[in-house]
């Protein structure tokens, strides 16, 4: 996984993904550099999804399946 992955990775949060991109916009700053950053607010996408649908996907995806039947033995 490369270094600046920070998900699924121990001691990494959503804070340090932002300290990182912030340090990195500062540091592009002093150098003289143009940075754009651009946000997208996708909580809103979430409220149109039916949720029981998504878990039932979920849950009998082959993944899913897999895992539970390795568990299970």
């Amino acid at each position: 996984m490369s270094q600046l992955h920070s998900v699924y990775r121990r001691l990494y949060s959503s804070e340090a993904a932002v300290t990182k991109v912030f340090n990195d916009l500062s540091q592009a700053a002093n150098r003289g550099h143009i940075s754009a950053l651009c946000l997208l607010g996708v909580t809103v996408a979430f409220d149109t999804i039916h949720h029981s649908l998504l878990l039932y996907s979920i849950f009998n995806s082959p993944q899913m399946v897999a895992k539970s039947e390795i568990q299970t033995n």
